[in-house]
């Protein structure tokens, strides 16, 4: 099946895969031939290709694959369907990585703008804290040249620690 649906001669297939041309194919060939190729496929995958291609092909014990061998597994529907389940699980991988990343940057996005709020509520805390001390200050006018000049002192005092506070704030944000 794999054979028919690639329609690549097992002869020249099998050429490719036997690395040193002793007319059978190791496990080391076989990873070896499919890196050099392009194949991206890890040393655990080879194997299991190896073993897969060795059990279809002539059974369990043997050590290497003969051209029949590999002739007799290529054309066997199980390995087919075997490389068909290899790359739907390969695309549920791909999948599930592209959806981590899409969380992970909605995540870095939502810590961001969660940031942004926290910011904006202490400024809007420090203006009213202003506009607090302004009326204060309005009221003292009103009230006298003594009274004021104790207020204009208080003010002067929270002005220095409201500095102070929107300092450790630009601290705090670079």
């Amino acid at each position: 099946m794999l054979l028919k649906r690639h329609r690549a001669p097992v002869r020249s297939l099998f050429s490719t895969l036997d690395g040193n041309l002793d007319g059978a194919i190791t496990r080391h060939e076989l990873w070896t031939s499919l890196q050099a190729i392009g194949v991206p496929l890890c040393l655990e995958d080879a194997d299991l290709l190896f073993r897969a291609l060795l059990e279809f092909a002539i059974g369990k014990g043997e050590v290497s694959l003969s051209f029949r061998a590999v002739q007799k597994a290529l054309l066997s529907p199980e390995l087919g369907e075997l490389v068909w389940e290899m790359d739907q699980d390969r695309r549920s991988v791909s999948k599930a990585q592209k959806a981590l990343a899409i969380t992970t940057k909605a995540e870095h996005q939502a810590a961001k703008a969660l940031k942004e709020k926290a910011d904006a509520v202490e400024r809007l805390r420090v203006a009213r804290s202003r506009m607090s001390a302004l009326n204060a200050y309005v009221d003292f006018l009103e009230g006298g040249q003594t009274d004021l000049e104790v207020r204009m002192s208080e003010l002067a005092h929270e002005n220095v620690d409201m500095h102070m506070k929107v300092a450790e704030l630009a601290r705090a944000r670079a």
